[in-house]
């Protein structure tokens, strides 16, 4: 009974913190609010969209790192935010970011 108790406090506790992970392409996908090197062809607009109540503290984290997997699987490796959009509470709640191709 008390494994159950552990195992059953460890999973609420862990999806308390859990963060969207960063796959191993996105890795080298820079994201900044601020813009690209001038050789960088821009590609398009992309935005992540996530829960906050399911991410806490690494809702933020979270955000960034969805929108590098997203930049990533466009063959982008650059991204400029455009837009951070908060709810009421002021917890994150969306990304908008646009992706770049730079050499």
């Amino acid at each position: 009974m008390k494994l159950v108790f552990v195992l059953c406090s460890a999973m609420f506790l862990a999806s308390c913190s859990s963060v969207v992970l960063l796959k191993p392409e996105a890795e080298k996908v820079k994201i900044s609010s601020q813009d690209p090197a001038k050789e960088c062809k821009e590609m398009q607009m992309i935005e992540y969209i996530l829960q906050p109540q399911a991410y806490g503290e690494g809702a933020f984290t979270s955000a960034q790192n969805g929108l590098r997997n997203k930049a990533a699987e466009m063959g982008a490796n650059y991204v400029k935010i455009n837009q951070q959009i908060t709810n009421e509470k002021g917890d994150l709640v969306r990304l908008v970011g646009t992706t770049f191709k730079c050499p």
